[in-house]
């Protein structure tokens, strides 16, 4: 069991690829995507753009559909996408 053949996501997967496997680069990119993501909310809340809240909550939300897919086994899985 390794990164390289549990890693679903296919941008995930040619970052590791990229690397030879090392996660170094991998981890990297996932820190900025996660910092610029903080960064827009930050933005859009200190000019107090419109729907801040909303555009907050659906990112949450979306987080927690993937983290419940994470930690879903493959079996239940099966039954929302067979």
């Amino acid at each position: 069991m390794t990164i390289m053949t549990d890693e679903a996501n296919p941008i995930g997967r040619y970052l590791l690829g990229i690397d030879n496997g090392d996660v170094s680069l991998f981890i990297l990119i996932k820190i900025l995507g996660t910092d610029l993501a903080i960064a827009i909310l930050y933005i859009l809340w200190y000019f107090d753009m419109k729907h801040i809240h909303m555009i907050g909550a659906t990112i949450a939300l979306a987080q927690a559909i993937l983290l419940f897919y994470l930690i879903t086994p493959y079996e239940y899985l099966e039954f929302f996408c067979p």
